[in-house]
């Protein structure tokens, strides 16, 4: 996908039917990730994010010691028979199977609340993406992976990730 975009930007860019001049044709670029990840609300999303994995590790690390004390008590119980402890090992087996269930369940839930997180913080930025742009006099705005992409280029590419950083903060913080 990333290649197809670039692709079609070079030929934008350098197609004579687009109408700009290559002079006046101004684009800037911005790292999304390091903007949303250095901004205050990235920063708390981030504290945030690693407060919850904490919690659920704690959780997940109760529950595994749980049923390690388990498996230790019947290990050492010499009071049942072969069966009985057949039947435990077997009741065992299947909690553990829940717990890496529930494992995997809170892996998932943890990656897609970051998803949403982090959408939710885009969403928000791109209006002071725009802002900045405009107030430069920009004519695009491309995230810099794409950029990266590029194996050759004589424009002008200005980074203005530290101005939306800027702007962004401020915004969240109600200036």
């Amino acid at each position: 996908m990333k290649r197809i975009l670039t692709v079609f930007l070079c030929a934008l860019l350098l197609s004579p039917v687009v109408g700009f001049s290559q002079d006046k044709l101004q684009i800037a670029t911005m790292n999304t990730n390091r903007a949303i990840n250095e901004s205050n609300e990235g920063v708390k999303l981030q504290k945030l994010l690693v407060a919850q994995k904490k919690q659920a590790d704690a959780y997940l690390q109760t529950k595994v010691q749980e049923l390690k004390q388990k498996q230790a008590e019947l290990q050492n119980s010499v009071m049942l028979t072969e069966k009985a402890k057949q039947e435990k090992y077997a009741e065992m087996q299947k909690l553990y199977v829940a717990l890496q269930r529930e494992k995997s369940k809170t892996d998932r839930d943890f990656r897609g609340n970051e998803k949403r997180y982090l959408e939710t913080i885009f969403t928000r930025m791109k209006p002071v993406v725009n802002k900045v742009a405009k107030a430069q006099k920009f004519d695009m705005v491309l995230d810099d992976t794409i950029v990266k992409g590029l194996l050759y280029h004589n424009l002008n590419i200005i980074d203005i990730t530290d101005q939306v950083i800027a702007e962004f903060n401020k915004l969240s913080n109600g200036k």
